[in-house]
């Protein structure tokens, strides 16, 4: 038998060209065993898990400024809260308590929703206005809930605490 025929009678390859073979063949053997160690994947038709949304953000409190100059700003400081988070129909959905810097993170599915900050002291305030927020799917919606600290001696209305001289940092 002749050395440059294969057991077939079909003419032996070149020794790099059964390399490369062999190496094709061991690199698709590791990505087979790599992919069925992560796990068993969806099925043709399954659902796979929406990334999640919701609602994130930060309550904050004025810290009463009975005269301000023209163009100046009341300073904020952030307040830890409770927030009720309501569904239109004004009925509960979640509530969560904030983070002593006021920080808050709540997943929840896309609708409108109707955010209502409490305060947490026995008194009647600091107090604050609802918000509004409409959450999108996979994503996670920046809100800011601000108290009014109705300082006495402010002057102001309670509408303006809203204005434009008292945005939050």
């Amino acid at each position: 038998m002749d050395e440059r025929l294969q057991p077939d009678g079909g003419p032996r390859r070149p020794r790099a060209v059964r390399l490369i073979g062999f190496l094709a063949a061991l690199a698709a053997t590791a990505l087979t065993a790599g992919c069925l160690a992560e796990g068993p994947r969806p099925a043709a038709g399954d659902t796979v898990p929406a990334a999640p949304s919701g609602v994130e953000g930060q309550t904050f409190v004025d810290v009463g400024c009975p005269v301000l100059a023209s163009g100046a700003r009341c300073p904020w400081r952030p307040l830890p809260a409770r927030v009720v988070i309501l569904d239109c129909d004004a009925r509960e959905v979640t509530r969560t308590d904030t983070s002593e810097t006021g920080r808050f993170r709540v997943e929840l599915p896309p609708g409108d929703y109707l955010l209502q900050g409490q305060n947490m002291t026995s008194g009647p305030l600091p107090v604050a206005a609802p918000v509004q927020v409409r959450i999108h799917a996979a994503r996670f919606e920046q809100v800011i809930i601000q108290f009014d600290s109705r300082m006495p001696g402010t002057g102001r209305e309670p509408a303006a605490c809203r204005s434009e001289q008292r945005d939050p940092p």
